[in-house]
Protein backbone atom coordinates (compact mmCIF):
# COMPACT_ATOMS: atom_id res chain seq x y z
CA UNK A 1 0.00 0.00 0.00
CA UNK A 2 0.64 3.66 -0.76
CA UNK A 3 2.25 4.59 3.09
CA UNK A 4 1.12 7.95 3.58
CA UNK A 5 0.21 9.37 6.91
CA UNK A 6 -2.08 12.10 6.68
CA UNK A 7 -0.62 15.47 7.63
CA UNK A 8 -2.91 17.87 8.68
CA UNK A 9 -2.49 21.55 7.22
CA UNK A 10 -3.17 24.95 8.30
CA UNK A 11 -2.48 26.20 4.64
CA UNK A 12 -5.10 24.88 2.62
CA UNK A 13 -5.42 28.16 1.26
CA UNK A 14 -6.20 31.89 2.73
CA UNK A 15 -7.23 35.22 2.36
CA UNK A 16 -5.39 38.29 2.35
CA UNK A 17 -4.08 39.50 6.10
CA UNK A 18 -5.25 42.72 5.76
CA UNK A 19 -7.41 45.26 3.68
CA UNK A 20 -7.79 48.83 3.57
CA UNK A 21 -10.93 49.89 5.31
CA UNK A 22 -12.73 53.21 3.36
CA UNK A 23 -11.11 55.67 5.98
CA UNK A 24 -7.52 54.09 5.00
CA UNK A 25 -6.66 52.78 8.48
CA UNK A 26 -5.09 48.99 8.27
CA UNK A 27 -7.46 46.20 9.51
CA UNK A 28 -5.58 42.94 10.38
CA UNK A 29 -7.25 39.97 9.23
CA UNK A 30 -6.20 36.05 10.13
CA UNK A 31 -4.15 34.27 7.82
CA UNK A 32 -7.11 31.58 6.95
CA UNK A 33 -10.04 33.85 7.60
CA UNK A 34 -12.41 34.76 4.93
CA UNK A 35 -12.36 38.65 3.98
CA UNK A 36 -15.92 39.42 5.87
CA UNK A 37 -18.52 40.38 4.27
CA UNK A 38 -19.23 44.23 4.82
CA UNK A 39 -15.32 43.84 3.28
CA UNK A 40 -15.82 41.94 0.78
CA UNK A 41 -18.96 43.93 -0.51
CA UNK A 42 -16.85 46.83 -1.00
CA UNK A 43 -14.43 44.46 -3.04
CA UNK A 44 -16.90 43.57 -5.74
CA UNK A 45 -19.41 46.14 -6.23
CA UNK A 46 -16.56 49.27 -6.34
CA UNK A 47 -15.82 50.06 -10.72
CA UNK A 48 -12.79 47.47 -11.69
CA UNK A 49 -10.05 49.35 -9.78
CA UNK A 50 -6.62 49.95 -11.30
CA UNK A 51 -3.91 47.42 -11.85
CA UNK A 52 -1.60 48.93 -8.44
CA UNK A 53 -5.01 48.75 -6.46
CA UNK A 54 -5.08 46.58 -4.01
CA UNK A 55 -8.46 45.43 -3.44
CA UNK A 56 -7.90 44.34 -7.16
CA UNK A 57 -5.32 42.13 -5.63
CA UNK A 58 -7.90 40.79 -3.15
CA UNK A 59 -10.59 39.95 -5.87
CA UNK A 60 -7.55 38.41 -7.82
CA UNK A 61 -6.38 36.60 -4.34
CA UNK A 62 -9.72 34.86 -3.91
CA UNK A 63 -10.30 33.78 -7.30
CA UNK A 64 -6.88 32.09 -7.39
CA UNK A 65 -7.69 30.16 -4.21
CA UNK A 66 -11.41 29.64 -5.87
CA UNK A 67 -9.58 27.95 -9.05
CA UNK A 68 -6.81 25.98 -7.69
CA UNK A 69 -9.72 24.02 -5.41
CA UNK A 70 -11.38 23.53 -8.45
CA UNK A 71 -8.18 21.40 -9.62
CA UNK A 72 -7.40 24.79 -12.18
CA UNK A 73 -3.93 24.78 -11.71
CA UNK A 74 -2.81 26.81 -14.32
CA UNK A 75 -5.30 29.52 -14.47
CA UNK A 76 -5.17 29.90 -10.84
CA UNK A 77 -1.17 30.50 -10.80
CA UNK A 78 -1.89 33.25 -13.02
CA UNK A 79 -4.49 34.99 -10.97
CA UNK A 80 -1.96 34.78 -7.85
CA UNK A 81 1.18 36.17 -9.89
CA UNK A 82 -1.20 38.98 -10.90
CA UNK A 83 -1.98 39.59 -7.58
CA UNK A 84 1.66 39.38 -6.43
CA UNK A 85 2.74 41.86 -8.51
CA UNK A 86 0.07 44.36 -7.81
CA UNK A 87 0.57 43.92 -4.10
CA UNK A 88 4.58 44.10 -4.60
CA UNK A 89 4.29 47.07 -6.31
CA UNK A 90 1.27 49.15 -4.38
CA UNK A 91 2.72 47.81 -0.21
CA UNK A 92 6.50 46.98 -1.27
CA UNK A 93 7.91 43.58 -1.03
CA UNK A 94 8.03 42.88 2.25
CA UNK A 95 4.40 43.58 3.49
CA UNK A 96 1.94 41.03 5.29
CA UNK A 97 -0.34 41.05 2.15
CA UNK A 98 2.26 39.94 -0.34
CA UNK A 99 3.18 36.59 2.37
CA UNK A 100 -0.27 35.70 1.99
CA UNK A 101 -0.36 35.43 -1.89
CA UNK A 102 3.40 33.73 -1.48
CA UNK A 103 1.62 31.44 0.68
CA UNK A 104 -1.43 30.72 -1.51
CA UNK A 105 1.44 29.88 -4.57
CA UNK A 106 3.39 27.81 -1.87
CA UNK A 107 -0.08 25.91 -1.53
CA UNK A 108 -1.04 26.05 -5.00
CA UNK A 109 2.10 23.99 -5.59
CA UNK A 110 2.74 21.52 -2.68
CA UNK A 111 -1.14 20.24 -3.53
CA UNK A 112 0.40 19.40 -7.18
CA UNK A 113 3.15 17.58 -5.29
CA UNK A 114 5.59 19.87 -6.49
CA UNK A 115 7.45 20.43 -3.44
CA UNK A 116 10.54 22.49 -4.57
CA UNK A 117 8.54 25.23 -6.31
CA UNK A 118 6.14 25.69 -3.10
CA UNK A 119 9.29 25.96 -0.81
CA UNK A 120 10.84 29.60 -1.59
CA UNK A 121 7.32 30.89 -1.62
CA UNK A 122 6.85 29.29 1.98
CA UNK A 123 10.47 31.04 2.86
CA UNK A 124 9.84 33.86 1.67
CA UNK A 125 6.58 34.26 3.27
CA UNK A 126 7.96 33.01 6.29
CA UNK A 127 10.70 35.57 6.48
CA UNK A 128 7.99 38.45 6.01
CA UNK A 129 5.10 37.33 8.43
CA UNK A 130 8.15 36.78 11.12
CA UNK A 131 9.66 40.30 10.44
CA UNK A 132 6.20 41.95 10.97
CA UNK A 133 4.48 39.64 13.53
CA UNK A 134 7.56 38.49 15.75
CA UNK A 135 9.17 35.02 15.79
CA UNK A 136 6.73 33.68 18.56
CA UNK A 137 3.74 35.04 16.64
CA UNK A 138 1.21 32.30 16.68
CA UNK A 139 0.11 32.89 13.09
CA UNK A 140 3.64 32.03 12.06
CA UNK A 141 2.66 28.32 12.83
CA UNK A 142 0.51 28.21 9.45
CA UNK A 143 3.55 28.86 7.19
CA UNK A 144 6.04 27.27 9.06
CA UNK A 145 4.01 24.35 9.02
CA UNK A 146 3.21 24.60 5.23
CA UNK A 147 6.94 25.01 4.79
CA UNK A 148 7.93 21.83 7.30
CA UNK A 149 5.18 19.56 5.23
CA UNK A 150 7.03 20.28 1.86
CA UNK A 151 10.19 19.72 3.33
CA UNK A 152 9.12 16.24 4.65
CA UNK A 153 7.60 15.52 1.27
CA UNK A 154 11.32 16.17 -0.07
CA UNK A 155 12.73 14.01 2.59
CA UNK A 156 14.46 16.74 4.07
CA UNK A 157 13.62 15.06 7.83
CA UNK A 158 15.62 17.26 10.13
CA UNK A 159 14.82 20.20 8.66
CA UNK A 160 11.39 19.74 8.55
CA UNK A 161 11.49 18.01 12.16
CA UNK A 162 13.10 21.49 13.78
CA UNK A 163 10.55 23.39 12.23
CA UNK A 164 7.77 21.44 13.53
CA UNK A 165 9.10 21.64 17.03
CA UNK A 166 9.54 25.15 16.70
CA UNK A 167 5.72 25.26 15.83
CA UNK A 168 4.87 22.84 19.07
CA UNK A 169 7.06 25.35 21.13
CA UNK A 170 4.86 28.54 19.88
CA UNK A 171 1.60 26.55 20.73
CA UNK A 172 2.29 25.09 23.80
CA UNK A 173 2.26 28.58 25.18
CA UNK A 174 -1.39 29.01 24.54
CA UNK A 175 -4.56 27.99 25.59
CA UNK A 176 -6.84 29.31 23.28
CA UNK A 177 -8.90 26.48 21.55
CA UNK A 178 -7.65 27.13 17.82
CA UNK A 179 -4.40 27.09 19.16
CA UNK A 180 -4.75 23.76 20.87
CA UNK A 181 -6.05 22.35 17.83
CA UNK A 182 -2.69 23.78 15.87
CA UNK A 183 -0.91 21.80 18.15
CA UNK A 184 -2.56 18.52 17.84
CA UNK A 185 -2.33 19.18 13.87
CA UNK A 186 1.38 19.88 14.60
CA UNK A 187 1.91 16.79 16.99
CA UNK A 188 0.19 14.66 14.47
CA UNK A 189 2.99 15.90 11.77
CA UNK A 190 5.79 15.62 13.90
CA UNK A 191 4.57 11.92 14.57
CA UNK A 192 4.39 11.08 11.04
CA UNK A 193 7.98 12.31 10.39
CA UNK A 194 8.84 9.72 13.25
CA UNK A 195 6.96 7.08 11.91
CA UNK A 196 8.95 7.27 8.36
CA UNK A 197 12.15 7.32 10.51
CA UNK A 198 11.00 4.18 12.38
CA UNK A 199 10.67 5.97 15.57
CA UNK A 200 7.45 4.38 16.13
CA UNK A 201 8.13 4.80 19.76
CA UNK A 202 8.36 8.33 19.73
CA UNK A 203 5.44 8.46 16.71
CA UNK A 204 3.11 7.05 19.43
CA UNK A 205 3.00 9.14 22.05
CA UNK A 206 2.53 12.00 20.17
CA UNK A 207 -0.81 10.57 18.07
CA UNK A 208 -2.43 10.01 21.85
CA UNK A 209 -1.91 13.53 22.67
CA UNK A 210 -2.83 15.00 19.46
CA UNK A 211 -6.19 12.48 19.75
CA UNK A 212 -6.69 13.47 23.36
CA UNK A 213 -6.93 17.51 22.61
CA UNK A 214 -8.71 16.54 19.23
CA UNK A 215 -11.68 14.44 21.07
CA UNK A 216 -11.96 16.96 24.16
CA UNK A 217 -12.08 20.08 21.11
CA UNK A 218 -13.90 18.26 18.89
CA UNK A 219 -15.88 15.77 19.99
CA UNK A 220 -14.96 12.04 19.81
CA UNK A 221 -16.54 11.63 16.31
CA UNK A 222 -15.53 14.41 14.01
CA UNK A 223 -13.58 13.63 11.15
CA UNK A 224 -10.22 15.16 12.77
CA UNK A 225 -10.29 12.44 15.36
CA UNK A 226 -10.99 10.05 12.41
CA UNK A 227 -7.69 11.09 10.82
CA UNK A 228 -5.28 10.68 13.93
CA UNK A 229 -7.00 7.32 14.46
CA UNK A 230 -5.61 6.50 10.90
CA UNK A 231 -2.43 7.84 11.21
CA UNK A 232 -1.44 5.87 14.71
CA UNK A 233 -3.51 2.97 13.22
CA UNK A 234 -0.21 2.67 10.92
CA UNK A 235 1.95 3.60 13.69
CA UNK A 236 0.48 -0.16 14.75
CA UNK A 237 0.89 -1.41 11.26
CA UNK A 238 4.45 -0.59 10.89
CA UNK A 239 4.93 -2.13 13.39
CA UNK A 240 3.52 -5.47 12.69
CA UNK A 241 0.63 -4.85 15.18
CA UNK A 242 -2.33 -5.36 13.01
CA UNK A 243 -4.51 -6.88 15.21
CA UNK A 244 -4.41 -3.24 17.12
CA UNK A 245 -4.56 -1.42 13.97
CA UNK A 246 -7.59 -3.34 12.47
CA UNK A 247 -9.73 -1.64 15.57
CA UNK A 248 -8.67 1.70 14.75
CA UNK A 249 -8.89 1.68 10.99
CA UNK A 250 -12.53 0.16 11.52
CA UNK A 251 -13.30 3.16 14.40
CA UNK A 252 -12.12 5.71 11.78
CA UNK A 253 -14.22 3.98 9.45
CA UNK A 254 -17.31 4.48 11.03
CA UNK A 255 -16.92 7.65 11.95
CA UNK A 256 -16.20 8.52 8.85
CA UNK A 257 -19.07 7.24 7.58
CA UNK A 258 -21.67 9.20 9.59
CA UNK A 259 -19.93 12.24 9.50
CA UNK A 260 -18.84 12.60 6.17
CA UNK A 261 -21.31 9.80 4.15
CA UNK A 262 -20.56 6.20 2.68
CA UNK A 263 -19.87 8.24 -0.75
CA UNK A 264 -17.16 10.57 0.42
CA UNK A 265 -13.47 9.94 -0.58
CA UNK A 266 -12.19 10.01 3.13
CA UNK A 267 -14.21 6.87 3.69
CA UNK A 268 -11.97 5.31 0.82
CA UNK A 269 -9.40 6.09 2.51
CA UNK A 270 -10.09 4.35 5.55
CA UNK A 271 -11.35 1.28 3.61
CA UNK A 272 -8.33 1.38 1.87
CA UNK A 273 -6.57 1.44 5.14
CA UNK A 274 -8.69 -1.27 6.81
CA UNK A 275 -7.90 -2.88 3.89
CA UNK A 276 -3.96 -3.00 3.81
CA UNK A 277 -4.15 -4.28 7.85
CA UNK A 278 -6.94 -6.77 6.42
CA UNK A 279 -3.74 -7.86 3.53
CA UNK A 280 -1.07 -8.13 6.15
CA UNK A 281 -3.51 -10.31 8.24
CA UNK A 282 -4.21 -12.74 5.09
CA UNK A 283 -7.92 -11.43 5.03
CA UNK A 284 -7.35 -11.45 1.52
CA UNK A 285 -11.02 -11.61 0.13
CA UNK A 286 -12.60 -8.80 2.78
CA UNK A 287 -9.16 -6.65 1.63
CA UNK A 288 -9.83 -6.74 -2.03
CA UNK A 289 -13.67 -5.71 -1.41
CA UNK A 290 -12.56 -3.02 0.74
CA UNK A 291 -9.90 -1.94 -2.06
CA UNK A 292 -12.95 -2.29 -4.52
CA UNK A 293 -14.93 -0.10 -2.94
CA UNK A 294 -12.52 2.42 -2.62
CA UNK A 295 -12.27 2.34 -6.56
CA UNK A 296 -16.34 2.67 -6.51
CA UNK A 297 -15.88 6.21 -4.19
CA UNK A 298 -12.93 7.84 -6.06
CA UNK A 299 -14.35 7.05 -9.74
CA UNK A 300 -17.82 8.35 -8.44
CA UNK A 301 -15.97 11.20 -7.42
CA UNK A 302 -12.75 12.36 -9.40
CA UNK A 303 -13.29 9.88 -12.82
CA UNK A 304 -11.33 7.07 -13.97
CA UNK A 305 -8.85 8.95 -14.51
CA UNK A 306 -7.79 11.00 -11.49
CA UNK A 307 -4.54 10.47 -9.36
CA UNK A 308 -6.52 8.96 -6.36
CA UNK A 309 -7.90 6.55 -8.77
CA UNK A 310 -4.80 5.81 -9.65
CA UNK A 311 -3.03 5.06 -6.56
CA UNK A 312 -6.33 3.03 -5.21
CA UNK A 313 -5.33 0.69 -8.53
CA UNK A 314 -1.64 0.47 -7.41
CA UNK A 315 -2.72 -0.61 -4.17
CA UNK A 316 -5.02 -3.81 -5.49
CA UNK A 317 -1.78 -4.33 -7.36
CA UNK A 318 -0.09 -4.93 -4.52
CA UNK A 319 -2.30 -7.14 -3.01
CA UNK A 320 -2.22 -9.34 -6.10
CA UNK A 321 1.89 -9.34 -5.46
CA UNK A 322 0.72 -10.01 -2.52
CA UNK A 323 -1.29 -13.44 -3.50
CA UNK A 324 1.61 -14.32 -6.12
CA UNK A 325 -1.21 -13.11 -8.78
CA UNK A 326 1.73 -11.23 -10.69
CA UNK A 327 -0.32 -11.01 -14.24
CA UNK A 328 -3.32 -9.36 -12.33
CA UNK A 329 -1.21 -7.30 -10.53
CA UNK A 330 0.70 -6.07 -13.76
CA UNK A 331 -2.57 -4.97 -15.67
CA UNK A 332 -4.01 -2.70 -12.52
CA UNK A 333 -0.04 -1.03 -12.28
CA UNK A 334 -0.27 -0.48 -15.77
CA UNK A 335 -3.57 1.22 -15.83
CA UNK A 336 -2.17 3.47 -12.55
CA UNK A 337 0.77 4.30 -14.47
CA UNK A 338 -1.21 5.49 -17.87
CA UNK A 339 -3.41 8.04 -15.83
CA UNK A 340 -0.81 9.40 -13.56
CA UNK A 341 2.01 9.85 -16.89
CA UNK A 342 -1.81 11.66 -18.52
CA UNK A 343 -2.98 13.39 -15.30
CA UNK A 344 1.01 14.50 -13.63
CA UNK A 345 3.32 13.79 -16.52
CA UNK A 346 5.62 11.62 -18.02
CA UNK A 347 8.32 12.78 -15.17
CA UNK A 348 5.97 13.49 -11.94
CA UNK A 349 7.31 11.57 -8.80
CA UNK A 350 4.64 9.53 -8.55
CA UNK A 351 4.71 8.02 -12.09
CA UNK A 352 8.41 7.20 -10.72
CA UNK A 353 6.72 4.79 -7.92
CA UNK A 354 4.14 3.57 -10.71
CA UNK A 355 7.08 2.61 -12.92
CA UNK A 356 8.96 1.23 -10.11
CA UNK A 357 5.96 -0.85 -8.63
CA UNK A 358 5.70 -2.33 -12.36
CA UNK A 359 9.54 -3.35 -12.57
CA UNK A 360 9.25 -4.71 -9.01
CA UNK A 361 6.43 -6.90 -10.39
CA UNK A 362 8.19 -8.17 -13.74
CA UNK A 363 11.44 -9.05 -11.18
CA UNK A 364 8.67 -11.56 -9.38
CA UNK A 365 8.18 -12.89 -13.19
CA UNK A 366 11.73 -13.35 -13.92
CA UNK A 367 11.88 -10.62 -16.34
CA UNK A 368 14.62 -8.77 -15.33
CA UNK A 369 15.19 -7.27 -19.19
CA UNK A 370 12.14 -5.56 -18.44
CA UNK A 371 12.56 -4.53 -14.91
CA UNK A 372 16.34 -2.94 -15.52
CA UNK A 373 14.88 0.11 -17.71
CA UNK A 374 12.23 0.71 -15.50
CA UNK A 375 14.15 0.91 -12.23
CA UNK A 376 16.28 3.29 -14.44
CA UNK A 377 13.29 5.57 -15.17
CA UNK A 378 12.00 5.55 -11.90
CA UNK A 379 15.57 6.99 -10.55
CA UNK A 380 15.89 9.41 -13.10
CA UNK A 381 12.67 10.61 -11.96
CA UNK A 382 13.22 10.51 -8.44
CA UNK A 383 16.90 12.39 -8.65
CA UNK A 384 15.63 14.82 -10.54
CA UNK A 385 11.69 15.86 -8.70
CA UNK A 386 13.00 15.30 -5.06
CA UNK A 387 17.25 15.20 -5.43
CA UNK A 388 20.05 13.24 -5.09
CA UNK A 389 20.44 12.79 -1.47
CA UNK A 390 16.53 11.87 -1.04
CA UNK A 391 16.27 8.83 0.94
CA UNK A 392 12.75 8.35 -1.38
CA UNK A 393 15.48 6.81 -4.03
CA UNK A 394 16.89 4.32 -1.74
CA UNK A 395 14.54 1.29 -2.56
CA UNK A 396 14.72 1.99 -6.13
CA UNK A 397 18.99 2.11 -5.67
CA UNK A 398 18.21 -1.30 -3.91
CA UNK A 399 16.04 -3.32 -6.40
CA UNK A 400 18.23 -2.04 -9.54
CA UNK A 401 21.42 -3.69 -7.46
CA UNK A 402 19.11 -6.77 -6.23
CA UNK A 403 18.98 -7.15 -10.65
CA UNK A 404 22.55 -6.75 -11.33
CA UNK A 405 23.63 -9.38 -8.28
CA UNK A 406 21.27 -11.91 -9.43
CA UNK A 407 23.09 -11.02 -12.90
CA UNK A 408 26.54 -11.39 -11.19
CA UNK A 409 27.08 -7.90 -12.57
CA UNK A 410 28.59 -6.96 -9.33
CA UNK A 411 30.66 -4.34 -10.23
CA UNK A 412 27.39 -2.57 -11.01
CA UNK A 413 25.50 -3.55 -8.07
CA UNK A 414 28.12 -2.88 -5.14
CA UNK A 415 27.91 1.63 -6.22
CA UNK A 416 24.36 1.40 -5.84
CA UNK A 417 24.21 0.24 -2.47
CA UNK A 418 26.57 1.96 -1.44
CA UNK A 419 25.28 4.91 -2.45
CA UNK A 420 21.67 3.75 -0.95
CA UNK A 421 23.64 3.34 2.18
CA UNK A 422 25.22 7.12 2.56
CA UNK A 423 21.88 8.55 1.69
CA UNK A 424 19.93 6.48 4.21
CA UNK A 425 22.56 7.41 6.72
CA UNK A 426 22.70 10.91 6.25
CA UNK A 427 18.99 11.44 6.31
CA UNK A 428 18.39 9.26 9.95
CA UNK A 429 21.37 8.59 11.12
CA UNK A 430 23.69 5.29 11.64
CA UNK A 431 21.89 3.39 13.45
CA UNK A 432 18.12 3.44 12.02
CA UNK A 433 16.57 0.00 10.58
CA UNK A 434 16.87 1.11 7.15
CA UNK A 435 20.29 1.58 7.32
CA UNK A 436 20.33 -2.00 8.55
CA UNK A 437 18.66 -3.00 5.21
CA UNK A 438 21.21 -1.03 3.36
CA UNK A 439 23.98 -2.92 5.58
CA UNK A 440 22.43 -6.10 4.70
CA UNK A 441 22.16 -5.67 0.87
CA UNK A 442 25.55 -4.53 0.47
CA UNK A 443 26.59 -7.86 2.47
CA UNK A 444 25.06 -9.74 -0.30
CA UNK A 445 26.76 -8.60 -2.51
CA UNK A 446 30.17 -9.01 -0.88
CA UNK A 447 29.20 -12.62 0.18
CA UNK A 448 28.12 -13.52 -3.57
CA UNK A 449 31.34 -12.84 -4.10
CA UNK A 450 32.76 -14.50 -1.51
CA UNK A 451 34.40 -11.29 -0.03
CA UNK A 452 32.97 -13.00 3.38
CA UNK A 453 35.36 -10.90 5.91
CA UNK A 454 33.85 -7.93 4.54
CA UNK A 455 30.19 -9.16 4.22
CA UNK A 456 30.76 -10.27 7.79
CA UNK A 457 31.35 -6.80 9.41
CA UNK A 458 28.30 -5.47 7.87
CA UNK A 459 26.06 -8.11 8.91
CA UNK A 460 26.55 -7.70 11.99
CA UNK A 461 26.67 -3.84 12.46
CA UNK A 462 23.05 -5.09 10.59
CA UNK A 463 22.29 -7.31 13.14
CA UNK A 464 23.31 -4.79 16.09
CA UNK A 465 20.90 -2.28 14.41
CA UNK A 466 18.06 -4.73 14.29
CA UNK A 467 18.32 -5.79 18.01
CA UNK A 468 18.10 -2.69 18.92
CA UNK A 469 15.33 -1.66 17.16
CA UNK A 470 13.13 -4.00 17.68
CA UNK A 471 9.62 -2.05 17.29
CA UNK A 472 10.61 -1.87 13.62
CA UNK A 473 9.38 -5.29 12.79
CA UNK A 474 11.15 -9.08 12.97
CA UNK A 475 11.94 -8.57 9.26
CA UNK A 476 14.19 -5.81 9.61
CA UNK A 477 15.73 -7.61 12.55
CA UNK A 478 16.38 -10.67 10.87
CA UNK A 479 17.86 -9.54 7.60
CA UNK A 480 21.68 -9.17 8.60
CA UNK A 481 21.12 -12.47 10.77
CA UNK A 482 20.42 -14.60 7.65
CA UNK A 483 23.35 -13.23 5.77
CA UNK A 484 26.03 -13.73 9.14
CA UNK A 485 24.54 -17.19 9.08
CA UNK A 486 25.12 -17.82 5.43
CA UNK A 487 28.54 -16.22 5.81
CA UNK A 488 29.00 -19.04 8.72
CA UNK A 489 27.85 -21.97 6.74
CA UNK A 490 29.97 -20.96 3.88
CA UNK A 491 33.01 -20.12 6.32
CA UNK A 492 32.39 -23.81 7.66
CA UNK A 493 31.71 -22.43 11.01
CA UNK A 494 28.86 -24.20 11.47
CA UNK A 495 28.58 -24.41 15.28
CA UNK A 496 28.12 -20.21 15.02
CA UNK A 497 25.45 -20.67 12.36
CA UNK A 498 22.93 -22.91 13.21
CA UNK A 499 21.72 -20.95 15.67
CA UNK A 500 21.31 -17.50 13.69
CA UNK A 501 19.37 -19.66 11.34
CA UNK A 502 16.78 -21.28 14.31
CA UNK A 503 16.65 -17.71 15.42
CA UNK A 504 15.80 -16.29 11.71
CA UNK A 505 13.15 -18.76 11.15
CA UNK A 506 11.45 -18.25 14.60
CA UNK A 507 11.16 -14.27 14.43
CA UNK A 508 9.46 -14.60 10.54
CA UNK A 509 7.09 -17.30 12.05
CA UNK A 510 6.24 -15.04 14.69
CA UNK A 511 5.98 -12.23 12.61
CA UNK A 512 2.22 -11.09 11.72
CA UNK A 513 3.25 -10.52 8.25
CA UNK A 514 1.01 -12.36 5.89
CA UNK A 515 3.97 -12.33 3.10
CA UNK A 516 4.98 -16.18 4.18
CA UNK A 517 7.30 -15.96 1.11
CA UNK A 518 9.61 -14.27 4.03
CA UNK A 519 9.75 -17.10 5.24
CA UNK A 520 10.77 -19.39 2.36
CA UNK A 521 14.02 -17.85 2.09
CA UNK A 522 15.53 -19.19 5.77
CA UNK A 523 14.13 -22.34 5.41
CA UNK A 524 16.22 -22.66 1.82
CA UNK A 525 19.26 -21.51 3.52
CA UNK A 526 19.12 -23.77 6.16
CA UNK A 527 17.97 -26.90 4.44
CA UNK A 528 21.32 -26.13 2.70
CA UNK A 529 23.12 -26.11 6.18
CA UNK A 530 21.40 -29.53 7.05
CA UNK A 531 22.37 -31.00 4.55
CA UNK A 532 25.99 -29.47 4.67
CA UNK A 533 26.08 -31.06 7.70
CA UNK A 534 25.18 -34.75 6.37
CA UNK A 535 21.79 -34.49 8.12
CA UNK A 536 19.39 -35.70 5.55
CA UNK A 537 15.84 -36.33 7.51
CA UNK A 538 16.05 -32.56 9.23
CA UNK A 539 17.15 -31.06 5.45
CA UNK A 540 14.39 -33.00 3.72
CA UNK A 541 11.67 -31.61 6.72
CA UNK A 542 12.68 -28.24 5.97
CA UNK A 543 13.10 -28.51 2.04
CA UNK A 544 9.16 -30.02 2.21
CA UNK A 545 8.47 -27.45 4.56
CA UNK A 546 9.39 -24.85 2.17
CA UNK A 547 8.29 -26.72 -1.41
CA UNK A 548 4.34 -26.50 0.95
CA UNK A 549 4.81 -22.70 0.68
CA UNK A 550 5.39 -22.40 -2.37
CA UNK A 551 2.40 -24.34 -3.31
CA UNK A 552 -0.19 -22.56 -0.88
CA UNK A 553 1.59 -18.94 -2.20
CA UNK A 554 2.09 -19.83 -5.86
CA UNK A 555 5.28 -18.91 -6.51
CA UNK A 556 8.81 -19.86 -6.99
CA UNK A 557 10.78 -17.25 -5.27
CA UNK A 558 11.24 -16.39 -1.50
CA UNK A 559 10.48 -12.94 -1.20
CA UNK A 560 13.72 -11.32 -0.12
CA UNK A 561 14.10 -7.96 2.04
CA UNK A 562 15.29 -4.90 0.26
Amino acid sequence: MILCWSLLSYAEGSALTSVFSKNGRHVPITLTARLDGAVRQQVHSDPEPASSDPREAVRLNDSAKELAAQGKYVESELLYNRALAILEKSRGPNHPDVATVLNGLGVLYANQGKYTEAEPFYRRALAIDEKALGPDNPNLVIIAGALAWALQNLGRIEEAESIYKRCLTIEEKSPEPDQQLHLAKDLNNLASIYDRQHRYAEAEPLYDRALAIEEKTLGPGDHSVATVLTNLAENYSQQSKYEEAELLYRRALAIDEKSLGPDDPGVGGDAEGLAFVLQNLGKFPEAESLFKRASAIYEKKFGLEDITVARNLENLGELYVAEAKYSEAELFYKRALAIDEKVLGPEHQDVGRDVNNLAEDYVEQDEDTKAEPLYRRALTIAEKELGIDSPELTKTLSNLAFIYERQEKYGEAEPLCKRALAIDEKAYGPDNPDVARDLANLGDVYASQKKYAEAELLYKRAQVIGQTAKESGALWITQGQLGLANVYRDQGKLGIAEPLYREVISAREQNHDSDLRMLIEPLDEYAIFLRKTNRTAEATAVEERAKALRAELGTERPNKVR
